[in-house]
Order: structure tokens, then sequence, then C-alpha cells
């Protein structure tokens, strides 16, 4: 009688203390509902909303069986990027600490199963992928779309990949942005069943692994049915390269357009081709940032006190001159072989310039220049621009010099 009486006090507590408004728990014959209710942003993980899921799935912990879902017809937009473009590096860090957390209890807690309408995308696709298992109406749509933003979705990447078995079927997912629908989800092993009704399924599943035998067991099948993935070390990684990610000028490019409802105009699309050379083939690289004619590099120059030449030659390939009030950082080239160590190169950069100084880069070359300009765009340096022709180009030009001193 006491125990009937303590479970009852129990299940009341938890039907009362809704963790906050965008986050509700409930609990029915040993099966806890964790409900996202934040409509108005389609469930966006904000830190405040990821810290209430966290305890929600701290007083969860007792049941035979959670039941995840949304009580809107959207699952789960991601994390809320109007929160993370205003946040300082620190509390960026503080929300992918926080999510990290909650894919932690949602690994360590009583079999999850997740129940899917409408969109899970980006960190809501990370929070399905983590749940044990996934029940899908048919129009549901599974996304990691940060690539279109400029923003790389590393933390969904492990839980997706991890869910999937191996990092090469979450590829597409990760690399496309698109979205894919439930059956394709279903094909890739990222849902388990397509239903007409998510939240039913859920539950019925969910109560059925809540009586169908021993918790503990259940419990301790979970470690056991983990993948051989090294989860924790991964997210670690992750995270610092989520927090990293929006400082790049793609992020923030793209999270200002996608806020504007525009098209991003990022820095640097690549793209590649293959052009007979010598014996071989060489691939060669055109970027698709700013370029400039060497004479409207000449103008730049004596316009912006701020900008700064890079001359990429070595010190012997420099015959009679550099660029007037140029910097000469050899680049790790080879004549016309592939590129040897870039790590080099950013570091003599980074010792000259700082990430938003305006640069104007020229070598021997053309190709040269584009290479060496997509280092620097690629390693976080915002205001790269391209000089056509190189410096052969410069010289033909006739366009003032001075004595390489070093």
């Amino acid at each position: 009688m006491v125990l009937i009486a303590r479970r009852a006090l129990r299940v009341l507590q938890l039907q009362r203390r809704h963790v906050s408004s965008a986050v509700g728990l409930a609990e029915s014959s040993n099966v806890a509902t964790i409900s996202l209710k934040n409509a108005a942003t389609r469930n966006a993980l904000s830190l405040a909303v990821l810290e209430d899921l966290h305890t929600a799935l701290g007083r969860a912990d007792g049941a035979g069986a959670i039941v995840l879902r949304s009580s809107s017809q959207q699952f789960c937009s991601g994390h809320d990027l109007d929160e993370l473009r205003s946040a300082t590096a620190d509390e960026r860090r503080a929300v992918f600490e926080a999510c990290g957390a909650v894919m932690r209890a949602l690994r360590r807690a009583p079999p999850v199963v997740c129940a899917v309408r409408g969109a899970a995308f980006a960190a809501g696709c990370e929070l399905a992928a983590t749940c044990d298992l996934v029940v899908a109406e048919p129009a549901a749509k599974f996304a990691t779309p940060g690539v279109k933003i400029g923003l790389f979705c590393h933390t969904p990447a492990v839980a997706v990949a991890a869910a999937l078995g191996h990092p090469r079927r979450a590829a597409e997912l990760l690399y496309t942005g698109d979205p894919i629908s439930a059956a394709d989800a279903r094909d890739l092993g990222l849902v388990h069943r397509i239903v007409d009704d998510a939240d039913d399924a859920a539950a019925a599943l969910a109560a059925k692994i809540a009586t169908v035998g021993s918790a503990a067991a259940a419990r301790h099948g979970k470690r056991v049915l983990a993948r051989g993935v090294d989860v924790e070390a991964s997210y670690a990684r992750a995270r610092t390269a989520m927090v990293d990610g929006l400082e790049h000028a793609d992020a923030v490019e793209g999270i200002a357009a996608f806020f504007e409802k525009r098209p991003p105009a990022f820095g640097a699309r690549r793209r590649f081709s293959t052009a007979a050379r010598g014996p071989g083939r060489r691939r060669q690289l055109s970027t698709g940032f700013e370029h400039l004619s060497v004479v409207d590099a000449a103008a730049r120059l004596e316009a912006d006190a701020a900008a700064t030449y890079l001359d990429c030659r070595s010190a012997a390939e420099v015959a009679t001159g550099v660029v007037e009030g140029s910097v000469n950082i050899p680049y790790p080239h080879d004549g016309d072989a592939e590129l040897i160590e870039p790590a080099e190169f950013v570091a003599d950069a980074d010792a000259e310039f700082a990430r938003d100084d305006t640069i104007l880069v020229g070598c021997r070359s053309g190709s040269r220049s584009i290479l060496a300009a997509e280092i620097l765009v690629d390693a976080g340096f915002t205001n790269v621009l391209h000089v056509d022709g190189g410096m052969n180009a410069w010289f033909q030009a006739g366009l003032p010099v001075a004595p390489f001193t070093g």
C-alpha cells in the first residue's frame, strides 16, 4: 500500500511539474512522455529548452520506457539560430555542451521511442537519431541542412553516423543538406516504422517495452546494443568544430541570408576539373571569391591603406623585386606538383595578418594565386582577394615594384 501511494505521488509530481512551457513531462502506466511544445519556433533547441529537456530526462529516469514527441505538427527544427548568431563564443559553447548533455542522457535513459511528424532537421535529426527507436509519419522529413548556411552539422553527424552504422551511409544527408523522406530514412535505418499516427504508435511501443519484462534487463541490453563508436570523443571534436564554424565568414553570411530569406553568397565556392598536364593529369582549382585584375589590385592598394599585397613566391623565385609594400610568404608548392603543406603557409600568414585584414594574393602564376587564396579562406581569413594573373601579370603591366629585402 505504501509503495502504491509513493508511486501515485511520483506520477502526480511528474504530471504537475512541467519543466517549462516549451517542454512537457507526464507519465502513465510506467511510460514517461516528454513533449516539445514550442510550435512558434518549430521546437528549436535553445539553451533553455535543452536544459529543460535534460531535466525532464532526469525525472523520467525511473520509467520503464520514454516517448519523445512534439505536441505540434513539426518535430524539431534544430538549434535556435537566432540565439546562436547573437551569442558569444562561450555562450555558443554552453549551447553545444547542453546539447551534448541531452544526448548523453538519452543514451543512458530507459529505452526511448521517438515519434516524428513533420521536420526533424539538424539538431532535431540528431535528437531522433540518438533515440533507441524512431516511428515516423509518412510526411516526416529528416535533414542535416547546415552546409547550406555555411555551418556543417558536425554534432548531428556524430549521432546520425552512429545510428546508421557507418559515416558513408550518412554522407549524402550531410554533404547535400537535402531533406529525405520517412521512407528513405527507413531504408537507411534512421526510421524503424512508418505509421499513420506517430504518437499512438510510439505510446503503444513504449508501453510494450515497459511491461514486457525486466526494466533493468532492457537498460543493460541498451548498453550492449550501443554501436562500437567512441561517441564521446566524436562529440568533443564536433562541439569544438561547431563553435569554430559559427565564426567562419560563410556561416555568418549563411545565417544572415537565412533570416533575410535570400540565397547566401558564400565566399569560396570551389569547382574542380582536370586538365592534361605533361605525362599525367593534375587537378586544377578555381574559386568563386572575388577576383581582381592587376590594375584593380594596384588601385585598391593605393586607395586602401589597410590592404596588403601577399607575394607568395619563394625567395629563390623573387628575381627583381616585389610589389611595393607587399609581404612575402613562400607558398608551399613545388612547381606544378600538388600542394604539399598548407599548414606552414597558414601559420606564416597568421604571424603576419589578422583574420579580417584585406589581403590581395598573388604568386608567380594565376593558378598558384588561386590555390594560395583558397587556403587562406579555408583557414578563416575573411577578406581575401585573388589577383588574376599573379606576379607575372603585375610585372608585365609595369606596376610599382620594390627590391625584395627578406
